[in-house]
């Protein structure tokens, strides 16, 4: 069955009360709702308040120094409604306002008036109706824009239940599956109001892949309360058979013929939840690599504790190139971190790259400069256009001496007794054409403690890089008996908001066993 189209509200103001009376009823039998006023301020009074559709206002009413017609179109609710001037015949002393839409002029028959008035409000029917459509595409554009900024499907679907609601300016149910299966909702409850996000099991799925329009009954939708009276128009999309369909659902009332704005954005947050989709796969692939790289096991050494941690950054950020390595080859242990510039697939792959070459370079037995400036030459030689910074230490676990190369790495801290000292020796990043020779020669006392780490852990976006070396060497100067606590101390007290990668090293030399 079609549905009805309301004729309208019409505001008659005439002030012969008879004549007024007269085009009321010829209007009120034409199924319009009809409000009648006898003068100017009583007409722009009665409209404040009241959504009309057309305006029938006698001329005579008009004078040379107040406009009511102005006054009426002045209103925010009256700006687009269609004002029609009844004026007598022969009256050239009638002023007419420039805000008129039609002229009728006595006598006004009841064919006359009804075609005259019904003409003129689908005419602004159809006006609004561009309009509001202009309008809400335009606000589709940022709607589209505002999702592509989240990063997660709870933030995603939330994003699109606020900007449907400032859209259709009424409330709105946005539902989709997460990256682990599970069904939320969104529900919204109107313009300017959050929207809340909850499991939900939802409707049954669509076979069929495409758009569908459905107008249900608001009880499926329990999660609001809709208009009464009124049925829910959900628009259904489903891109590709393998996912599941996204659901909008909003008062059949306020939806566009077609419901087009609805639609695309449907299929925005279908297409939005694919780009998390594909984020999150290579995220979790660009992880598995790294993961599977690092050292499965620690060794066990005669006269060191060692304890390391390896912290991908949050969910929303991508994966970089952090990696460490220990090494034990002729009675000495080598330990490094290194860090490769970028962050994305590519970069983990580099960073794999580096980590097997450094363990083939310490197998054959360079000291920590040869293996930095073989690392060097490797990457000018075999991936050009790439960067990374090695922080490597070759220390006799008997002895505590140790040698330290270093190539634009954060500098490793020695911690002992309360103090903490920073090995500042560095050399250039490796992947430039300069001289990676310099090195440092130190000792490590017993019980003292060197912390090597990425700079994840001590970079925090827009705040000064000191900083974060201040709060790691005031957490640092205590270290505890059981290094994998330091170690997860260090992780909560310096950098909680983990933004980017961290890979953290702590070694202790023991006292000699008597």
């Amino acid at each position: 069955m079609a549905a009805q189209v309301d004729p309208g509200a019409v505001l008659v103001v005439v002030q012969d009360e008879r004549r007024c009376s007269v085009l009321a009823g010829w209007l009120r039998g034409a199924g319009h709702r009809v409000w009648t006023a006898d003068t100017g301020d009583r007409a722009v009074k009665l409209a404040v308040g009241t959504r009309l559709d057309a305006i029938v206002l006698d001329a005579q009413l008009l004078n040379r120094d107040r406009d009511f017609c102005a006054e009426l179109k002045a209103l925010p609710a009256q700006r687009s409604t269609p004002l029609l001037h009844v004026a007598p015949a022969g009256a050239s002393d009638v002023p007419l306002s420039e805000q008129c839409d039609a002229y009728l002029v006595e006598p006004v028959t009841r064919g006359t008036l009804l075609a005259a008035v019904q003409a003129s409000i689908r005419g602004a029917r159809v006006r609004r109706g561009s309009e509001r459509l202009a309008a809400r595409l335009a606000e589709l554009a940022q709607a589209v824009s505002d999702l592509s900024r989240a990063t997660t499907v709870p933030e995603l679907l939330s994003v699109a239940a606020t900007s449907a609601a400032r859209i259709f300016e009424c409330q709105v149910v946005v539902s989709a599956v997460d990256l682990e299966g599970v069904r939320l909702a969104a529900a919204c409850p109107g313009l300017d109001l959050p929207a809340t996000v909850q499991a939900w099991t939802g409707p049954a799925e669509p076979l069929a892949i495409g758009t569908r329009l459905v107008d249900d009954p608001p009880h499926r939708w329990p999660m609001l309360h809709w208009p009464d009276g009124d049925t829910v128009r959900v628009i259904i999309a489903r891109p590709r058979r393998e996912r599941r369909a996204v659901y909008i659902a909003v008062p059949t009332g306020t939806a566009d013929v077609g419901s087009p704005v609805t639609t695309q954005l449907a299929h925005a947050v279908a297409s939005s939840i694919e780009v998390l989709r594909g984020y999150a796969d290579q995220r979790d692939l660009s992880l598995t690599l790294q993961r599977s790289l690092l050292p499965r096991r620690l060794p066990s050494i005669d006269g060191v504790d060692i304890a390391v941690r390896y912290e991908p950054a949050s969910a929303h950020a991508e994966i970089g190139g952090d990696f460490y390595e220990l090494s034990y080859v002729d009675n000495r242990l080598a330990v490094a971190v290194g860090d490769v510039a970028g962050h994305s697939l590519h970069a983990a792959t580099v960073m794999a790259e580096l980590r097997h070459a450094l363990r083939a370079y310490l197998a054959d037995g360079y000291p920590p400069q040869g293996v930095i400036q073989r690392l060097n030459q490797l990457m000018l030689t075999l991936i050009p256009d790439e960067a990374a910074t090695v922080c490597l230490v070759s220390l006799d676990p008997a002895t505590g001496e140790f040698v330290l190369a270093n190539a634009g790495h954060p500098a490793p801290l020695v911690c002992h007794q309360g103090r903490v000292e920073p090995l500042d020796e560095r050399g250039p990043l490796l992947g430039i054409r300069a001289a990676h020779d310099s090195g440092l020669v130190g000792s490590l006392p017993v019980g003292g403690t060197l912390v090597l780490y990425t700079d994840g852990l001590i970079e925090r976006r827009g705040a000064d890089l000191q900083e974060g070396l201040d709060r790691l060497a005031a957490a640092a100067a205590t270290v505890e008996e059981d290094l994998d606590g330091f170690c997860d101390r260090l992780l909560t007290e310096v950098n909680p908001a983990i933004d980017d990668d961290i890979a953290l090293l702590a070694l202790r030399r023991q006292a000699p066993e008597s």
